[in-house]
């Protein structure tokens, strides 16, 4: 389920949210036991923009997780917590 997770918001957030000037690249995923949070490790060049970047993705969280809803075709996506 992780490697899928990371592949669909892969896309997602660079259809959605990458400008030219910033690379955000998504280095883990980990869901605990229970599937109600994942933790979103990312990458972020150059590493002054990191800060705003992970706002950024944390204010956009419930927004990508129902992305991952409907594209998993799951029951229930965990919330998302960009790290």
């Amino acid at each position: 389920m992780e490697s899928v997770m990371e592949r669909i918001l892969s896309e997602e957030i660079v259809r959605t949210i990458e400008d030219v000037d910033t690379l955000i690249t998504l280095t883990n995923i980990h869901i605990d036991l229970e599937n109600d949070q994942a933790l979103v490790s990312v990458a972020v060049f150059p590493d002054e923009k990191r800060a705003a970047v992970l706002v950024g993705l944390n204010r956009r969280a419930g927004g990508l997780a129902f992305t991952l809803l409907k594209k998993m075709k799951v029951k229930k996506i965990p919330f998302l917590v960009f790290v």
